[in-house]
């Protein structure tokens, strides 16, 4: 009888040893799950969606722009000066190249307002004497047209209008000829002051258009030998529309010779 109490005592102890153990085994399963990291797990950082206006675009190539053309390069000649006074006016003492240089520059101040089209300079600007031969060599050195600027005189005091002349240069000429360049400036002065057209000429005995080989025209502005003419050519306000005249038909060329580089 008291093996066995002994026996059930024993059984029970271990039963309770058993149990205590198993206990003991799961609390540290559950421990050990959820406190211990993955040594194998890899750690994936996704970032937020970024913004529309933030996502990087597409790079194109921008075409590099295409380079202006040069401005047309013009010379201006204000007729003799210096020792060299060109046609007089006995009436009202005045000689011809002070008007031209009048002219000239007021054209010349006109022209530059119109510096991308037009690159501009004259063959004097002050009252000085520069003989045909520099003239005629400074257009040709570098410059695309020029325009040599005069007054006209007759033996008769009637005679009035402006008129241009020219000379042909075959081969040479261009992107225009001399005739174009002398129609085109004439009429251009012409309309402006609503002077009498007298049309352009071909001329081979003046020594500026046989010594040029640049298209070149030779304007006869008004008659110093005509009391109208002469009294408007010496008006600021008559003046400034013969220049802008001018200035109207060297553009129209001008703007042919930037095409002709394109």
């Amino acid at each position: 009888m008291i093996n066995n109490i002994k026996a059930v005592i024993i059984i029970f102890a271990l039963s309770i040893i058993v149990f205590f153990m198993s206990i003991f085994t799961i609390i540290r399963q559950f421990n050990y799950e959820v406190s211990e990291p993955v040594s194998d797990a890899k750690i994936i950082d996704t970032p937020a969606a970024m913004p529309p206006y933030l996502l990087p675009t597409t790079q194109t190539d921008t075409p590099a722009p295409t380079p202006m053309p040069a401005p047309a390069r013009v010379l201006i000649d204000p007729g003799h000066g210096g020792s060299d006074y060109g046609a007089s006016s006995d009436t009202l003492g005045i000689d011809e190249k002070a008007v031209n240089m009048y002219i000239a520059l007021k054209l010349y101040s006109l022209l530059q307002q119109d510096r991308d089209r037009v690159y501009v300079n004259m063959t004097r600007f002050s009252d000085a004497s520069v003989s045909l031969h520099e003239r005629a060599s400074m257009a040709n050195a570098s410059y695309d047209f020029m325009i040599s600027i005069h007054c006209n005189t007759s033996n008769t005091s009637s005679v009035c209008g402006i008129s241009g002349f020219y000379q042909t240069h075959a081969g040479i000429d261009k992107p225009f000829t001399s005739e174009e360049l002398a129609r085109t400036i004439q009429g251009s002065a012409a309309a402006a002051t609503n002077a009498h057209d007298r049309g352009i000429v071909e001329d081979y005995d003046l020594y500026i258009l046989n010594h040029t080989t640049i298209p070149t025209v030779l304007i006869e502005t008004g008659f110093l030998t005509n009391p109208l003419e002469l009294k408007q050519l010496q008006d600021s306000v008559y003046v400034d529309k013969l220049a802008e005249g001018l200035r109207l038909g060297i553009l129209e060329m001008a703007n042919r010779v930037i095409e002709s580089r394109r």
